[in-house]
């Protein structure tokens, strides 16, 4: 299965939990972070150190504590607005929680505990005129901690079924891959070892405001600050994400892009041949 605008990776989790192999890609490093993090089955152990870890987080966000500014994305613009009087708490609970994932041993479980702390901050800070405070904050993280354990810990039953039922056992992939859909013929990891048999995807609506790569606090101040909890850079404006403004005078550039996107898709999916998809590799 191909889904070339793989978003927050739903299509992922179910082919992965099915039995199939899958291949994301997205234009957002974002999107990308997020998909790994949630198509990435979870051992016992992982559980186990994550459940530990959690026993004393609630200290380690205590305001009191001193954390460790993160100088480098502050300087790149990647606290905007998220740093005033209403929201400095919330900032700094984020930069306390981000110091005490580094003492999870396993990157997959840095990874989860990011995860938890982004879905978390944005439901403080997306879309808000009223900031929670710290302590609500803290309470709806570890809500969100042990709803997402519980999801992880199915998926990787649902997973372990799916392999014992087909036989694949080890045998089966998720593939996450930063880029463009257009040109994706031209992309080793998807043009072997066999083409997809599926491609299932939603892309960017038409004309429609949704920002994929800021959250808007207090209004309309925008901030950057879930690429810096996912530890992801970015570089790009809103147009960028969606194919072109949507003030753009007949969404020329919209379109433009979404037929360039799915002309490659469909050099993948009906080349009869498709060794000739991957000429442009040699």
């Amino acid at each position: 299965m191909l889904d070339p605008f793989v978003g927050g990776g739903t299509s992922l989790v179910e082919a992965r939990a099915l039995g199939r192999n899958a291949i994301g890609v997205d234009i957002s490093s974002l999107a990308i972070f997020i998909s790994r993090v949630k198509t990435t089955p979870l051992r016992d152990a992982d559980i186990s150190a994550i459940e530990t870890w959690l026993v004393d987080l609630p200290e380690h966000l205590n305001l009191r504590n001193t954390p460790v500014p993160a100088d480098d994305w502050r300087i790149l613009g990647y606290q905007k607005n998220i740093d005033d009087k209403y929201t400095w708490p919330i900032r700094k609970t984020l930069e306390l929680g981000l110091h005490a994932i580094s003492e999870l041993p396993r990157l997959r479980q840095q990874r989860f505990a990011r995860c938890a702390l982004l879905k978390t901050a944005q439901w403080a800070l997306d879309c808000r005129q009223h900031i929670p405070i710290a302590s609500h904050f803290r309470e709806e993280l570890l809500v969100n901690f042990e709803e997402m354990l519980t999801g992880a810990v199915a998926f990787t039953q649902a997973v372990q079924t799916a392999e014992r039922n087909s036989g694949l056992r080890g045998k089966l992939s998720t593939r996450c891959i930063h880029r463009s859909a257009v040109g994706l013929e031209c992309e080793p990891a998807v043009c072997s070892p066999s083409k997809p048999q599926l491609v299932f995807t939603s892309p960017p609506y038409p004309g429609v405001h949704v920002l994929y790569h800021r959250w808007q606090v207090r209004g309309r101040r925008e901030t950057p600050a879930p690429f810096w909890l996912a530890s992801s850079m970015d570089g790009h404006g809103s147009a960028y994400y969606t194919f072109g403004d949507r003030q753009r005078q007949n969404l020329t550039t919209y379109w433009a892009g979404m037929v360039s996107a799915f002309e490659s898709i469909a050099k993948i999916v009906y080349s009869l041949d498709h060794c000739r998809a991957s000429r442009c590799l040699r």
